[in-house]
């Protein structure tokens, strides 16, 4: 049996990765003078770039239901590089069109803050899921 301590810990745990990114992201906010659009678009790039477009590769790639994604699950190699391409293909490509098209307004979208921000959006979320999402594909 798992002990109240245990569940207590994960609690604070989980906690402490939900608060501090979004505490460190409004930190830079305040103390840079950017601008809270820009982290809400790395936020809402990651939305759709990994919840919604990724899935429907990862269904085909890493399903055990079809004889691909049993190929892509038995060899490591192939599933290191099918998920790194994924990545790579949806993330920086939405990366790419929110810069060239959302965030274009701003004049100085070269300025290495608004990378920064941009990427704290980003970051908010996906460092939430990242531990659970790794600790269970193994």
């Amino acid at each position: 049996m798992i002990g109240s301590s245990s569940f207590l810990a994960l609690e604070m745990i989980i906690g402490f990765c939900f608060l501090f990114p979004i505490a460190v992201a409004f930190i830079w906010i305040k103390t840079q003078k950017e601008k809270v659009s820009t982290v809400l678009a790395g936020a809402a790039t990651w939305f759709v770039a990994v919840v919604i477009l990724e899935t429907i590769p990862k269904t085909i790639f890493f399903s055990t239901y079809s004889s691909i994604g049993r190929t892509v699950l038995e060899s490591p190699a192939l599933y290191i590089v099918v998920g790194a391409l994924m990545a790579g293909i949806f993330e920086e490509s939405m990366r790419y069109i929110v810069f060239r098209t959302a965030l274009k307004k701003f004049k100085e979208v070269t300025k290495l803050s608004n990378a920064y921000t941009y990427a704290m959006g980003i970051l908010t979320f996906d460092g939430e899921t990242a531990a659970p999402k790794n600790a269970v594909m193994g």
